[in-house]
């Protein structure tokens, strides 16, 4: 059967049930006491699908897929589905269960790797089913590499800084297999000109203006300014083609404008899964919202549409953590 000749399988399968007529009905007793054993599994669901029983056969066969990724063994037993049962539909299913485990393993190996501290290595749950995925503040790709390394192939990725755009289009030049459309944008509440500050750390780039009380580390007192002209994210989406464009996975990292990106993105949030948003636990910029400001807007957006925060972790930087949030099934009355 592993190499799809299903004449011969069914031939070996009836020489030992001639031979060990007993066989079978051995293996139902070793199943009662050891229900998991994948050896006792593939040898009862064998003989099962080429004997009396093989709709109870492809079952076991299908359970013994679960407890070990086997890419040989899921092609056999696509091909019992097939071939034995006339079921294309089960086939299909099987292959389906089998790509999502191979998904799974993945994403559990990422965030062990990648993900680390991470809320998104916290919840690989909401990375299950990501397709694509909308970035704002996307830096120089490292988080777009991640997901490139999930499998996902549709990423809309964001960002404002010269310096920090360069090196991303570079990434993408580099990996065009990524699926990865940059955008060089700086996203607000509204259209508009700001200027975009920064100390020596490219990555800490913010519209906002420091708190004069902010408890800042060496490095971080903003040095750098830099006019810029604003737009909100609906409009950029609109511009480039994306106006009605889903997305799995929104994740917003632009160091204390999340909720200003928010305002400006009620179209685009309302066809989102996921939100991923950095939030700020100390007063580092004027006029940063505090976490719940967040989670209160986005728990009643205008359209009606609802995210609730499910996870939360502090980052590194005791003064920074990570929130996300999913998007609820039952929406706001009036």
């Amino acid at each position: 059967l592993l190499v799809h000749d299903v004449p011969a399988a069914r031939a070996a399968a009836w020489q030992v049930a001639q031979r060990w007529p007993q066989l079978l009905d051995a293996l139902w007793r070793s199943l009662e006491v050891a229900p998991h054993a994948r050896e006792l599994q593939l040898a009862a669901g064998t003989l099962a699908l080429f004997g009396d029983l093989p709709g109870v056969g492809a079952s076991l066969l299908r359970r013994a897929l679960t407890s070990r990724l086997d890419g040989r063994l899921a092609a056999a037993v696509g091909v019992a589905f097939v071939d034995v049962l006339g079921d294309v539909a089960g086939a299909r299913q099987v292959k389906h269960d089998l790509e999502r485990r191979v998904r799974q393993s993945r994403i559990a190996e990422l965030c062990r790797s990648d993900l680390r501290g991470h809320v998104l290595g916290k919840a690989p749950e909401a990375l299950l089913d990501v397709r694509s995925v909308l970035q704002v503040g996307a830096g120089r790709g490292a988080l777009a590499s991640t997901f490139a390394a999930l499998g996902v192939r549709e990423q809309v990725c964001i960002e404002g800084d010269a310096a920090a755009f360069s090196a991303l289009q570079a990434w993408c030049v580099a990996t065009p297999h990524a699926g990865v459309r940059p955008l060089a944008a700086v996203v607000a509440a509204s259209a508009g000109e700001a200027t975009l500050r920064r100390g020596d750390d490219p990555s800490r780039t913010t519209l906002l203006r420091q708190h004069p009380l902010a408890p800042l580390q060496a490095g971080e007192r903003h040095q750098h300014e830099q006019p810029v002209v604003t737009t909100t994210l609906d409009a950029l989406l609109a511009v480039n083609g994306l106006g009605s464009a889903r997305f799995d996975l929104l994740v917003l990292d632009v160091e204390g404008a999340e909720l200003d990106v928010l305002r400006g993105a009620v179209a685009a949030v309302s066809r989102c899964e996921w939100i991923c948003a950095s939030v700020l636990l100390a007063p580092l910029y004027e006029g940063a919202p505090l976490p719940e400001d967040v989670q209160a807007f986005l728990r009643e957006l205008p359209d009606g549409t609802r995210f609730l925060l499910c996870a939360f972790t502090p980052g590194p930087d005791a003064r920074r953590g990570t929130a996300l949030f999913h998007r609820s099934r039952r929406r706001r009355t009036p």
